[in-house]
């Protein structure tokens, strides 16, 4: 991963959010369907233990963050947050229709989170580190979030040139490092 000029990081930011806020009309449209299809395929390689506490960065309209809460039950949380209010809206009411109440959806940024890292047993991220310009700094912010054992981080991202989702790729920390396990992959 490395630094890519496409402008400010505020820049890339406000591009992100007014790009996808004008998009989440037809977001979730069928011929986009590839976002729910690798949302829950990512929470499912993560095997989420009933109870468990996760953080989806990138959220959009809950393509990750529904399975997860679904995943996690009642006795569970999750934080999805983004930086496209209108997909968080989306997000919201699909999880009030699937009376999901162990979710919330927040308008902030991964860069800048005001967390407590220590409230998380995984984070997500599906499709969401490669707008950021330095996805180097975006990945040690991610994996500096789960600081208990056992803990995880998952990123999916595309690989290039067909953007069809990279193949899974574990990577494994020793039991004395703060995280359990990150996969790379969709």
């Amino acid at each position: 991963m490395a630094q890519r000029t496409s402008g400010t990081p505020e820049e890339a930011k406000q591009r992100a959010a007014t790009t996808y806020n004008a998009a989440a009309d037809v977001y979730d449209d069928p011929a986009n369907s590839f976002w729910e299809r690798f949302g829950s395929r990512t929470v499912a390689r993560l095997q989420l233990a009933p109870g468990s506490n996760v953080l989806d960065v990138c959220c959009g309209s809950g393509p990750s963050a529904i399975p997860a809460a679904a995943a996690v039950g009642d006795k569970g949380s999750v934080v999805g947050i983004d930086l496209a209010d209108n997909l968080l809206q989306l997000a919201r009411a699909k999880a009030a229709a699937g009376n999901l109440g162990n979710i919330r959806f927040c308008q902030d940024d991964l860069l800048s989170l005001d967390l407590t890292p220590e409230d998380f047993d995984a984070v997500i991220c599906v499709f969401g580190i490669f707008f950021i310009p330095d996805m180097t700094s975006a990945m040690r912010q991610l994996w500096h979030w789960p600081t208990m054992p056992g803990t995880s981080v998952v990123v999916s991202v595309p690989r290039k040139p067909t953007m069809e989702p990279a193949p899974p790729v574990p990577v494994r920390t020793t039991a004395a490092e703060p995280v359990g396990g990150c996969w790379v992959g969709a």
